[in-house]
């Protein structure tokens, strides 16, 4: 584990930035753009993969599994108008770009004590 990381505020700053994809990825797919919303969500469980193994933080990764889930309901129809297959183009695919890299993932400042 990081010893100069706060990893509690880590943790919930990025709970927070989870939040928001989820409602981002749930307007997407009531707006029967479910490629994006599945995107999104692989975007946001990636992220949370990473940052639950580079701390070895468990409720991130529980995290990240339950997004992943989330992103295949909706990839499978479970969600929104896609359930009538509304806004759904079997030739889109996801494009590798459009995934989390770690490299990108906003920074948070330390602050000294």
């Amino acid at each position: 584990m990081h010893k100069s990381a706060n990893v509690g505020v880590q943790r919930d700053y990025q709970l927070n930035l989870n939040a928001i994809a989820k409602d981002k990825a749930i307007s997407l797919s009531d707006m029967g753009k479910k490629d994006e919303a599945v995107s999104e969500l692989k975007k946001s469980a990636d992220q949370l993969r990473y940052l639950g193994q580079k701390y070895d933080d468990e409720k991130l990764l529980n995290e990240a599994e339950a997004m992943e889930q989330q992103a295949e309901q909706i990839d499978n129809g479970a969600a929104g108008r896609t359930d009538r297959g509304e806004g759904h183009d079997p030739e889109v695919q996801e494009k590798p770009s459009d995934r989390f890299i770690p490299d990108e993932t906003p920074a948070i400042k330390q602050v000294k004590r």
